[in-house]
């Protein structure tokens, strides 16, 4: 029975970076967030789980741009330095079409293709998400770009 009433206290006491329950996120926003979760960890293999068919190719397009410089700095990073993806905000825009923001923390970026990389640590980004066939999607139109830069 003690066990129980632990296991239970543990499952209401998981939130969201929000402060909501992880049950009270749509489900557009659960896939958003795991997208980001999974894209800015550079782990572009699960990161397709969550995409549209025609967004492939954006993530093919990243994947086939990261450098050594890029994967050296992800491997010099310890284990309390990892990126974090928040939930910021949701816009319904239609019964099929959402607008999801979201904030990432502490990861690795560069400004521009060809550049140094370097530890980024915040910026929101805002993601179109569709549903098609009962199944939300984000929905990538080019690279995910930040809508505001820390002073980093």
């Amino acid at each position: 029975m003690n066990k129980y009433l632990i296991g239970l206290s543990c499952l209401l006491g998981i939130t969201a970076c929000t402060g909501q329950r992880s049950s009270e996120m749509t489900v557009a926003e659960e896939v958003t967030t795991d997208f980001a979760r999974a894209y800015f960890n550079y782990d572009y293999k699960r990161a397709q789980q969550y995409i549209t068919p025609e967004s492939k190719k954006w993530l093919r397009f990243a994947a086939t741009n990261v450098t050594q410089q890029t994967l050296d700095l992800l491997n010099q990073r310890s284990e309390e330095k990892q990126t974090d993806v928040c939930l910021e905000s949701s816009e319904v825009l239609n019964d099929s079409t959402q607008m999801v923001s979201v904030s990432v923390t502490n990861y690795v970026d560069t400004d521009s293709l060809g550049q140094q990389p370097f530890v980024r640590e915040e910026a929101v980004y805002r993601m179109k998400v569709v549903c098609r066939d009962d199944k939300w999607m984000v929905r990538m139109e080019g690279l995910p770009r930040s809508e505001r830069r820390s002073r980093d």
